[in-house]
Parts: C-alpha cells; sequence; structure tokens
C-alpha cells in the first residue's frame, strides 16, 4: 500500500540492525533537519525499498550550502560554511549518522539543493 502527501510516496523500508542506533541515526537526520531549516521552510521524510535496500529520504529548505561542500558536512565539527567553529551544535550529529549508516552496511549521500536546503539519502540492506 501507498501513502500519498503532496508528490511524495511512503511505503514500509523494513530493515534489521540495532534498533537504538537506527533511531539514533533516524533522530539526528529529522533534528539536524529541523534546527537547519529555515523559517516557515519545509521538511520531507520519505521511504521505500528499493532492489532489496531501505531507503530513508530526509530533505529541507534550509540556507544555501554550495554543491562541493555538501559531502564534508558528514565530518565531525563541520557546520554549513565548512567551518570547524562551534556556532549551533557541536557539528557531530551527521558525523554519528554516517559512523550508524556505515556500521549496517549502508550508504549515505547528502545533496545541496539549489535552492537552499540539504537533501540526506540513506540506504541499508534490507
Amino acid at each position: 500500500m501507498r501513502a500519498f502527501e503532496g508528490d511524495h510516496i511512503y511505503r514500509p523500508a523494513p530493515v534489521t540492525g540495532e534498533p537504538v542506533l537506527l533511531e539514533r541515526m533516524i533522530g539526528n537526520l529529522v533534528d539536524n533537519a529541523i534546527r537547519h531549516n529555515q523559517a516557515g521552510g519545509r521538511l520531507t521524510v520519505d521511504t521505500d525499498s528499493v532492489g532489496g535496500r531501505a531507503v530513508l529520504r530526509v530533505g529541507n529548505t534550509g540556507r544555501r550550502i554550495p554543491p562541493g561542500k555538501a559531502q564534508a558536512l558528514l565530518e565531525p565539527f563541520v557546520h554549513g560554511q565548512g567551518t570547524r567553529v562551534r556556532t549551533d551544535g557541536l557539528g557531530l550529529g551527521l558525523s554519528i549518522v554516517r559512523a550508524i549508516t556505515l556500521a549496517h552496511q549502508g550508504r549515505i549521500t547528502v545533496t545541496a539543493r539549489p535552492g537552499g536546503g540539504l537533501d540526506i539519502t540513506v540506504d541499508l540492506p534490507a
């Protein structure tokens, strides 16, 4: 069964793994998307199963990030301007997400949206 909201499709995306870590991963992604969104912005969360993999996509409409800098946000202590200075949080949320993803044999991609914000996709073996 598919549930539709606007242009988003939500499908079950079952995955096997450490529940506490997976919950932390999802919590960090959503918290980060909320914290770094713009006032009145949009947050999207999509799930799907594709080719034997569970896919989670979290996106927001935050500030503009240069496309070449987006993947660097997975590094510890890095913030949106590529700086390692503490401005809003410690800059560990996405590095924790990456570590949990890799511990579950998953992949993570971070893509800067042209109008501002990020799309983060995590896919894990189903």
